[in-house]
């Protein structure tokens, strides 16, 4: 196939010269298709974790205590070891000041 120039076109290889210009010009890819630029990757591992979540805090309701949300419940479930802790939200670290805290709230 050879290329002609604009001036040497018949009326009808115009025609199909500016279709297809106009294909290409408007061509368009989903973000999807392109990992890189796209945040349907983040977006698939943020609906895991929420699933993860949302598993964690009904089982949480389920023994009678109330996360303050569902956003990150799973990770209180595995970390705290308190109803305290489950309930503000906090995990403490330090034994003696979650010793202290249990202490001061059951008084």
């Amino acid at each position: 196939m050879t290329v002609k120039n604009r001036e040497d076109c018949t009326p009808e290889e115009l025609a199909e010269r500016d279709a297809f210009a106009e294909k290409v010009r408007s061509i368009s890819f989903a973000a999807s298709a392109m990992p890189t630029r796209s945040k349907a990757a983040d977006e698939k591992k943020a609906w895991q974790k929420m699933d993860k979540d949302m598993d964690a805090y009904k089982r949480l309701r389920g023994d009678g205590v109330q996360p303050p949300s569902i956003r990150n419940s799973a990770d209180l479930e595995s970390r705290a070891e308190t109803k305290m802790e489950i309930e503000s939200g906090t995990v403490v670290r330090n034994r003696n000041v979650r010793k202290a805290t249990e202490e001061l709230l059951a008084d």
